[in-house]
């Protein structure tokens, strides 16, 4: 480094900012320093998390994204939707997570500049899947419970897969401007770079808060709205034909009916709840940019800093709860679930018991059965 500073010429520079080749190497020796603006503890406290939530994530998304591919039960054209869900959250686990750490940990870019276009827009990508798909979801609940006739219900999983590839598609074209808005900055003295950092660049300020505004009403406001409207439609729904059985006597039919009408209950409450947290999970980050934007000067930088990396922390964390709310409060996955860990849990007792009979049958066998060799030895 100092052979490389040494071989530049620093007139120039002492001319340009009025210090000496011995001053500049202070500033950016200084500037080493204090690049951090986490202390150790807060940095360890990041690191552990994110590397909690990216295991977790990826654990829990491949399993349930295993069980629904594997088990004809669950294989249904509405499960199709969590197997969206379930790769959007793998990207973000994968492709997302590991990059912002290491942002937020130097406070700069070393990846290139590829990566600081690629992260931000796939990160971008797979949070409108993800809102999407929920809404997609509630629709498609809203549209079985409320159909009558059930042939209207037919060739499900190519609606899916036409209604997913549309999905993907308006979340990708939704994610280019921050593609577009991201460059590598070089950040040093004239021909010497000190680090390189992932910055935005928009045309004006009024286009990064219309951008900001369309990105919370496409993550936040229209799904929020799509699932209020249809969980209200369909629980009137279920009350209007629990009404209309209670007139009539109690039949086999009608106990049919009643348990038809919990289940679709418990799936309506499944859904609200995804929603919820999906909600509560990416409003301070929205928030947060939002407010930011408005006010850079409301708070100071390190402390801006922080919330940053909280309110980020929060957001990511939809991606090891969303297969968990899925995984466990859907009925049908949870069976299967339940059974897959009973079955491996009896394969590794059997495993561990077949092991520790073999170590005990060659402790057992007697020394006139051992071969000539070994009994003289």
């Amino acid at each position: 480094m100092d052979d490389d500073i040494e071989a530049y010429n620093f007139s120039s520079v002492k001319n340009m900012f009025n210090f000496s080749y011995n001053q500049a190497m202070e500033i950016l020796k200084e500037h080493t320093v204090r690049s951090r603006v986490f202390s150790r503890t807060v940095e360890a406290t990041f690191v552990s998390c994110y590397t909690l939530l990216i295991a977790t994530g990826v654990c829990v998304n491949l399993l349930i994204l295993f069980i629904i591919v594997t088990k004809k039960s669950v294989y249904t054209h509405r499960n199709l939707f969590v197997v969206n869900l379930n790769i959007s959250d793998l990207a973000l686990c994968l492709l997302c997570m590991p990059f912002t750490l290491v942002e937020l940990i130097l406070r700069n870019w070393p990846l290139g500049e590829f990566l600081c276009k690629v992260t931000p827009f796939v990160q971008a990508s797979t949070i409108f899947v993800s809102a999407s798909t929920i809404s997609a979801i509630a629709i498609d609940r809203h549209y079985s419970i409320l159909t009558i006739n059930p042939a209207k219900t037919q060739n499900g999983k190519r609606r899916v897969v036409v209604c997913t590839c549309v999905i993907w598609l308006v979340s990708m074209v939704l994610s280019l401007p921050i593609c577009i808005a991201k460059r590598l900055e070089k950040v040093g003295l004239p021909g010497y770079v000190i680090y390189e950092k992932c910055i935005e660049e928009w045309p004006s300020s009024s286009s990064k808060l219309v951008y900001l505004l369309i990105t919370l009403i496409a993550q936040l406001a229209i799904p929020a709205t799509v699932l209020l409207t249809t969980h209200f439609r369909v629980k009137a729904h279920l009350n209007f034909t629990v009404m209309k059985q209670s007139g009539r006597r109690s039949t086999l039919k009608s106990e049919r009916t009643q348990r038809e009408l919990r289940r679709k209950q418990r799936a309506t409450m499944v859904l609200l709840n995804v929603s919820l947290v999906f909600t509560i999970s990416w409003l301070p980050w929205n928030v947060i940019n939002l407010v930011a934007d408005l006010y850079p000067t409301i708070m100071s930088p390190k402390n801006l800093y922080m919330v940053f990396a909280i309110c980020h922390l929060i957001a990511m964390s939809s991606a090891t709860s969303n297969p968990i709310m899925y995984g466990w409060l859907n009925t049908n996955i949870k069976r299967e679930l339940v059974r897959f860990c009973e079955m491996l849990s009896s394969a590794l007792l059997s495993s561990n018991s077949k092991r520790e009979n073999s170590g005990e049958s060659v402790n057992a066998v007697p020394l006139s059965q051992l071969p000539q060799r070994d009994r003289n030895n």
